[in-house]
């Protein structure tokens, strides 16, 4: 039997096909896979077995692909039981083999819901804001990060631990982009199961940006959500993929960058430089690292005097030292005496973390000042 599938898809059919396998009269399955090295190739085996009047079956599905294509199923039925009897097993593998690689075409999905709480640090949240399919909520507990809020949304995916995987990886892109747009260090926790859901409540905080000065919240007190926040999402989710991802990946390195600002300075300055050379290399049209840097943070602040280009190129001079000469670049790990609190001035530190902040809100703001069009726009 031969599977009309591409060999990528694999991953797919494996899940669908052992989904529609143990059911009745299948009372059992096991199923591994491993890689043959010579030549290269995929192995994937299924074996099952049948018990019906006091008789047992016993079969195998063995698939065997390369990367360029997949080889026909071998199917085998053994057992006590005669050729006329193993007939209605294999008609009845077959239909199921059928049906996988059919699901395996189409993909179908279940729809999943989530809730993941998110530590907020020193302060509580206590409005709910909904933007896209996400529902911000508050929540009267802490953890030892501090206050905690509820991240409430759906996931689409083929089975629960898929699902799981990329609510997992949801949860916490968001939680970086909620750094980033509140200037606040958002952790995912853990899931919870899910509660009755909140109308939402939003107050908005007035402030102006890009202006060097993010959202202010008073210590310990009420966690102040910007008036510019769904613009700023619904902006996001406006840009071509390619971009939506390097720039989520901006979020990530400065969320990881203020995380590590009390107790690693050295890697918390390359994250927060690094965090403006992952989308400046996917939206500026100019060679050379430190060029694009400058250049990005210019736009995106909208400031470009002789004095501020300065002062960022040596923020980038002072990044390439830590980097290279302090020794943090073997995998930015953090180890006992390379680090210390007199490789970064606090105050220098600081001023990059506002800079950063300003400049990568302000790209979202207008992505066009950097020739990026929103996708209804191309």
């Amino acid at each position: 039997m031969h599977l009309n599938i591409e060999p990528q898809e694999l991953y797919f059919f494996d899940i669908y096909l052992r989904k529609l396998l143990i059911s009745k009269p299948v009372n059992s399955l096991r199923s591994h896979g491993s890689h043959l090295h010579k030549p290269k190739r995929l192995q994937l085996i299924y074996e099952g077995s049948i018990k019906e009047n006091e008789k047992g079956t016993i079969f195998e599905i063995r698939i065997i692909a390369s990367e360029n294509e997949i080889g026909p199923l071998e199917i085998n039925v053994k057992g006590g039981i005669s050729e006329e009897e193993k007939k209605p097993v294999m008609r009845m593998l077959v239909s199921r083999i059928t049906e996988a690689e059919r699901m395996t075409k189409e993909k179908p999905l279940e729809s999943f819901e989530y809730e993941a709480h998110l530590s907020t640090g020193f302060y509580p949240m206590k409005i709910t804001i909904e933007f896209g399919k996400y529902k911000l909520s508050p929540l009267e507990e802490r953890s030892e990060e501090g206050w905690l809020c509820k991240l409430r949304f759906p996931v689409e995916a083929i089975n629960k631990d898929d699902s799981l995987t990329w609510a997992t990886v949801e949860a916490r892109q968001i939680a970086a982009w909620l750094s980033l747009i509140f200037n606040v260090l958002f952790r995912f926790q853990y899931f919870s199961e899910v509660g009755e859901d909140i109308a939402p409540i939003i107050h908005f905080e007035k402030i102006e940006r890009p202006d060097l000065r993010p959202v202010k919240h008073p210590f310990a007190g009420e966690l102040k959500i910007p008036c510019d926040f769904l613009e700023l999402w619904n902006h996001l989710n406006f840009l071509p993929p390619n971009i939506v991802a390097a720039f989520m990946s901006s979020c990530v390195c400065f969320q990881v960058a203020k995380e590590m600002c009390m107790t690693h300075i050295g890697i918390a300055y390359t994250l927060f430089v690094t965090a403006i050379e992952v989308i400046a290399e996917k939206v500026m049209k100019i060679e050379g690292y430190k060029k694009r840097f400058v250049e990005f943070i210019c736009q995106g602040i909208g400031r470009s005097d002789e004095e501020f280009r300065t002062r960022l190129k040596d923020f980038y001079k002072g990044r390439s030292e830590v980097l290279h000469e302090e020794g943090v670049g073997l995998g930015l790990i953090p180890t006992f005496g390379i680090i210390s609190f007199d490789v970064v001035p606090g105050d220098e530190l600081w001023s990059l973390e506002v800079i950063v902040n300003a400049a990568l809100i302000g790209f979202l703001k207008d992505p066009k000042k950097f020739g990026v069009l929103f996708r209804s726009d191309a």
